[in-house]
Parts: structure tokens; C-alpha cells; sequence
């Protein structure tokens, strides 16, 4: 079933930042929209992009997750998402991943990780960015 936002697709919109904090707090799209349209004060004609330390910082906290840093929280070398998933994740473990200005959640660890952002939740082998460099990186480690 396609998820909608507003009455619009959400694949076909700039929010996934959105859609990750979606994803990790298990709150709907539309929920998540709702709030950050009106805690950043956004225009009514607004899409849903967001800003980087809006989505690590506060929104993280607001919907009650804990961050936890990983080895590449902020990364100094070269690493692709495929990387990430083959050298930093762990089983039964769950990850807010940016690469340039897009975000994506990782759930699991290496053979069973799953790459999820509003147009994509496959395998990191068939992960259309699997080879997106990642910028930044935090473990989710459960709810405050």
C-alpha cells in the first residue's frame, strides 16, 4: 500500500527524514509531518525536507529514542552504505544513516540488514544507494 502524506505520495516527496523518524518511533508519516511542520514552523506549501540537527538533535529526543554514537558518527574517511552494514552494524541493532542530504534507517546487521527510506525497505545488496558514501551514522539504542 502506498503511504501518503497530505494526500500525496510519499515516495515521490523530498521527505526522508520524515520517514525515517517515522520508521524509528513507529509513529505514522502523517504524525511525524504534522509535528515538525509545526515545531520548525514550515509553510503550508512545505514538502517535508528537513534539516540535519533537527533530525539527530531534537527530533530524536521528542520522539522518545536514545542516539547512541557509532564508530563513524561523524565520518572522517570514505565509507558506503555497504560498508557501513558490512564493518559497523550488529544483529538486532538499528541505525540512522545520512549520505548527503538524504537519510535512511539500516535495521539489523549484515546478512539480514534491511535499508529503508520512503522509496525502498530491501536488502542492502539491492539498496539503490548501497554505494551512497555515508556522512553520518548513530545507533538507535531503544526508547528513553
Amino acid at each position: 500500500m502506498t503511504e501518503l502524506i497530505n494526500g500525496k505520495e510519499a515516495s515521490r516527496m523530498p521527505c526522508c527524514g520524515i520517514y525515517a523518524l517515522a520508521e524509528l518511533s513507529g509513529r505514522s508519516l502523517q504524525f511525524v509531518f504534522n509535528w515538525y511542520k509545526e515545531r520548525y514552523n514550515r509553510p503550508d506549501n512545505w514538502q517535508g525536507r528537513t534539516y540535519e540537527p533537527h533530525i539527530f538533535g531534537e527530533a530524536l529526543k521528542h520522539f522518545g529514542l536514545k542516539k547512541k554514537r557509532t564508530l563513524c558518527h561523524r565520518l572522517s574517511k570514505k565509507i558506503t552504505v555497504r560498508k557501513f552494514v558490512d564493518e559497523h552494524t550488529a544483529k538486532g541493532k538499528t541505525y540512522l544513516l545520512m549520505t548527503g542530504g538524504h537519510f535512511l534507517v539500516i535495521k539489523g546487521g549484515r546478512d539480514e540488514a534491511i535499508c529503508i527510506d520512503q522509496g525502498a525497505r530491501c536488502s542492502v545488496d539491492d539498496y539503490y544507494g548501497k554505494n551512497y558514501r555515508v556522512r553520518r551514522a548513530v545507533q538507535i539504542g531503544g526508547r528513553r
